[in-house]
């Protein structure tokens, strides 16, 4: 089973501007978005994963704004439309009070700071995109929370590793499925990660689609020299039986083919 595109309008399900309006149309969310809240606050810290930054940000100022109005801080009238925001916990203007959005549209500065907010305890919550799910030693974190399903096993357990991260320590996760469908994505992709089956690695071969991205980030970086290029290229296993003949007909090594 398939999960719709990240940016599709079923985003509007289960997210609203105001709570009451969504339970007033029979939608289960408003209770969902309780529950992550109620989640965080029984932790130290939280990693909350989303399938894309639209959903990032929009989930970060949904947990901001619920976090205000149980501290008794006014949450004004929203004036910027959510997919307009660039940074997290202001879709209604409520500043980042609990949580922070992480994903590859924030600064690598202010990533950097979300980082250490959430090492050192001051921040509660980072909700993020996979752009937490690898590389990155987040410490004492609690609990990993996946709204939606994972993209995959592979990817759902990198998140849920994320929590528990030390010699020992059991990693804790919750998963919330997006709508109706989700469910049995969801399901599936659960069993999946619990028996370990992990999808197989399929390494493309020669995709001259990639070449051209590189080699026009190569170009842009200085000049470079065509048959050394090609030796380089062909140490990358994607590319090692790559023939002579694609690689020259990438139109971006000879300005005579280059596009105008």
């Amino acid at each position: 089973p398939g999960s719709p595109a990240p940016d599709e309008a079923t985003d509007g399900e289960w997210f609203s501007e105001r709570p009451e309006s969504t339970e007033m149309a029979g939608s289960v969310w408003p209770h969902v978005e309780e529950a992550i809240v109620d989640r965080i606050l029984e932790r130290r810290s939280t990693i909350v994963f989303a399938n894309s930054r639209r959903l990032a940000e929009r989930l970060t100022g949904r947990l901001n704004e619920i976090y205000a109005e149980r501290v008794g801080i006014d949450v004004p009238e929203p004036t910027v439309p959510a997919a307009m925001m660039a940074q997290a916990g202001s879709s209604a203007g409520v500043s980042a009070i609990l949580a922070k959005a992480h994903h590859g549209s924030v600064s690598k500065e202010q990533r950097a700071q979300v980082e250490d907010e959430l090492k050192s305890g001051a921040l509660r919550c980072v909700v993020a995109t996979s752009s937490l799910e690898l590389g990155i030693d987040m410490g004492a974190v609690d609990l990993v929370i996946q709204v939606e399903a994972p993209p995959s096993a592979a990817s759902g357990l990198q998140r849920v590793g994320r929590a528990g991260h030390q010699v020992g320590e059991v990693s804790r996760a919750a998963l919330f499925p997006k709508h109706r469908s989700d469910v049995l994505h969801t399901a599936v992709v659960t069993e999946r990660m619990l028996a370990g089956k992990i999808e197989a690695i399929a390494v493309p071969q020669n995709p001259l689609d990639i070449l051209a991205q590189q080699t026009v980030a190569a170009a842009a970086l200085g000049s470079i020299d065509v048959e050394e290029w090609f030796d380089t290229v062909k140490r990358s296993a994607p590319f090692r039986s790559l023939p002579r003949s694609a690689y020259e007909a990438n139109p971006h090594l000879t300005p005579a083919r280059s596009p105008s």
